[in-house]
């Protein structure tokens, strides 16, 4: 379900963040207007997707969501997350 797919073109700078409460990912909404490229950025109900071009610690996007959120979300690059899924069949 990763809208960003057609970005991302390196697993290990795309970040799904996920939420336990989709109101913790509420406040970062506003970011999804804002001209981030090539960095980007797609919420959905429950999971917010970052696309971090030059790099996790260099993006603008991820500085910005972290403010936002205030580290209500849970991160893990694309790369972790599939090989978890892997694992859980």
């Amino acid at each position: 379900a990763n809208p960003l797919g057609d970005v991302a073109t390196d697993p290990s700078r795309m970040l799904p963040a996920f939420a336990a409460k989709a109101t913790d990912l509420q406040p970062a909404r506003a970011l999804v207007d804002e001209p981030w490229s090539p960095d980007a950025i797609s919420i959905g109900e429950k999971c917010a997707y970052l696309w971090c071009n030059a790099g996790v610690l260099n993006s603008p996007v991820m500085k910005a969501f972290t403010r936002t959120t205030d580290n209500l979300v849970t991160t893990r690059n694309w790369a972790t997350v599939l090989k978890l899924q892997s694992q859980l069949g």
